[in-house]
């Protein structure tokens, strides 16, 4: 009875065995694409770093980008790509003589000075005379422009005074992403001169004279050089 039992007991061991064997088998060469091999490699228990490092980027393809050229001249005027640099300058070609003028101060109310908007105009169309330029609105229809409109602007500051001053030239210009009704323009700065002076309470204003003096001077001298291109242009040659 206990050897009937015993070869029982082992049998029942021996086909689990095999069951067994044959299960590790055909799972390995599923795993292996059927190479038949009966040994099971393990993956390591931790990941190397190479396993997680990145893949290295993919480079761009197609034409190289342009350089982008910023230009440098930040004045009203003309710009142009020459040599591979935008450069500039102003443009008064075909400026008329008839150029209207207006003048502001702005100032804080604790600060008193003699200076007037009146004087500032006196002095500009003064300098403007000489050269042939008649400060007045031109006597036609349409827009109020050109017009040159000096501007100082004051600041106290801890003994003295501070002042900005600039001189600027407003026309009617043309934007292609505007459609203006009639009677209706746009006005941009064309052309624009800045001075900072720094004074004394009692030297300020000579300072300012000196500096509207420069700004109106300079204009003017901007304008009599456009003026002669344009008679030498349509001089008979």
């Amino acid at each position: 009875m206990s050897k009937t039992l015993f070869k029982g007991f082992f049998l029942f061991l021996f086909l689990g065995f095999l069951a067994l064997e044959c299960t590790l088998t055909a799972d390995t060469d599923a795993a292996t694409g059927g190479a038949g091999s009966s040994s099971i490699t393990r993956p390591p228990l931790k990941a190397s770093e190479e396993q997680y490092r990145a893949p290295p980027p993919i480079a761009p393809r197609g034409p190289a980008a342009k350089t982008l050229v910023i230009p440098s001249f930040t004045r009203p005027g003309i710009i142009g790509l020459i040599g591979g640099a935008w450069v500039g300058t102003d443009h008064l070609y075909g400026l008329t003589h008839n150029v209207g003028l207006i003048g502001e101060i702005i100032k804080p109310n604790t600060l008193t000075l003699t200076i007037t908007e009146q004087s500032l105009e006196k002095r500009v169309e003064d300098i403007f005379s000489k050269g042939g330029i008649v400060p007045e609105f031109k006597p036609t229809a349409g827009d109020p422009l050109p017009l040159f409109h000096i501007i100082v602007m004051f600041i106290q500051i801890p003994d003295g005074v501070g002042a900005y001053c600039a001189g600027r030239l407003f026309e009617s210009v043309k934007l292609d992403r505007v459609n203006l009704n009639n009677k209706v323009y746009f006005q941009a700065i064309t052309w624009e001169d800045q001075s900072l002076v720094i004074a004394s309470a009692e030297q300020i204003q000579e300072k300012v004279d000196s500096a509207v003096d420069e700004i109106a001077t300079n204009f003017l001298n901007r304008y009599r050089f456009y003026l002669n291109l344009k008679v030498q242009n349509e001089t008979p040659q």
